[in-house]
């Protein structure tokens, strides 16, 4: 290589040393940081050759050492926009978001029309759970580039964070315009839909989400949910198995098996489930309300009558209509019992 012969014939030639580095960049990163030390110690107080040596060890893994560096040319070249950008960019990646959000805005101060620095910061911010400035910037920066879907689908999810569903889905109707829609995207449309009450759509959203991601267990969860909505049990019990297959520690799916049971009768495997989800947290009192409805469906008078009990104490009036039938009920079968009314 002539960077090589230029170095062997002289070894303070500068230009050879950032060269050969820059040569090697793209294949070797750690042989181009070499090249770059020495192009820093020959070209002392020039950004470049720091800048340079910052972004060979950055590909090298190496973004601690990284930073030192670009922190080094920012203080040679303060207004560089390129050195402020890898600095920012490499504090976003190591997780300091509150640094890397005032690099970007330090950057978008001398370049106000930079779309890699408003993407930046809208990552930040969303980093620090800054949502609603982060989908501010994030509509900003797709003004001006309106086909990164990446992009639009991380603000179609932060909007949805917000409970701004119709923004969020004009967003994904955006995103849809550009592209097949993927696994991701029909996952939150249908959750929307879902939080919308809106269930034949998020349905549909769903079972085409699962034809892409067969194996995701919360989307058989959510499609078990809908279609316990949908009064489709036979599927909503499919569904909800199929999520515990896949994770067999999710409680929230135990949850809605149960009212499924109920809802369509089964009140034996209501209580058996009931059964097993006491046996991973400490029953609700809905939980209580389901059992005692489905004691007192089978005829099981004691059993019933202290899962009414149970609900009341548990419940304490938060559920006046449930109350109010479990006050009821309890009075009634204690009476059968021979136990007399409740106080």
């Amino acid at each position: 290589m002539e960077y090589r012969r230029a170095i062997s014939l002289d070894a303070k030639l500068a230009p050879a040393h950032l060269n050969l580095g820059i040569s090697l960049l793209d294949s070797d990163a750690a042989a181009a940081a070499e090249s770059f030390r020495r192009a820093v110690d020959l070209l002392p107080g020039q950004p470049r050759p720091v800048y340079l040596l910052g972004e060979s060890l950055e590909r090298s893994g190496k973004r601690s050492e990284a930073m030192e560096q670009y922190r080094a040319a920012a203080t040679l070249a303060p207004k560089d926009d390129v050195i402020l950008f890898a600095l920012a960019r490499a504090l976003l990646a190591d997780g300091q978001n509150s640094a890397a959000e005032t690099g970007f805005r330090q950057l978008l101060s001398l370049k106000l029309d930079s779309a890699p620095a408003q993407l930046g910061l809208a990552e930040s911010l969303l980093a620090q759970q800054k949502t609603t400035e982060a989908v501010d910037v994030f509509a900003d920066y797709l003004q001006k580039t309106p086909g990164d879907s990446h992009a639009r689908f991380e603000r179609a999810v932060a909007l949805e964070d917000l409970n701004r569903f119709d923004d969020s889905l004009h967003e994904l109707d955006q995103l849809d315009k550009s592209e097949a829609p993927t696994a991701d995207s029909l996952k939150l449309r249908g959750s929307i839909y879902l939080q919308q009450k809106k269930w034949t759509e998020a349905d549909a959203s769903f079972q085409k989400a699962l034809a892409a991601s067969p194996n995701d267990a919360q989307l058989h969860m959510w499609t078990g949910q809908t279609k316990m909505e949908l009064r489709d049990y036979t599927a909503a019990e499919k569904e909800l198995r199929r999520s515990l297959e896949l994770a067999p520690g999710n409680s929230d799916a135990l949850r809605e098996l149960v009212g499924v049971y109920y809802l369509s009768g089964q009140y034996e495997n209501t209580l058996s489930t009931l059964d097993l989800l006491a046996q991973r947290e400490t029953l609700s009192p809905l939980s209580w309300f389901f059992r005692a409805l489905s004691c007192d469906k089978l005829g099981r008078k004691p059993e019933a009558a202290a899962a009414y009990q149970k609900f009341l104490e548990l419940d304490r009036g938060e559920r006046p209509d449930q109350d109010f039938q479990a006050q009821a009920r309890l009075t009634l079968l204690l009476r059968e019992l021979g136990k007399g009314s409740r106080k």
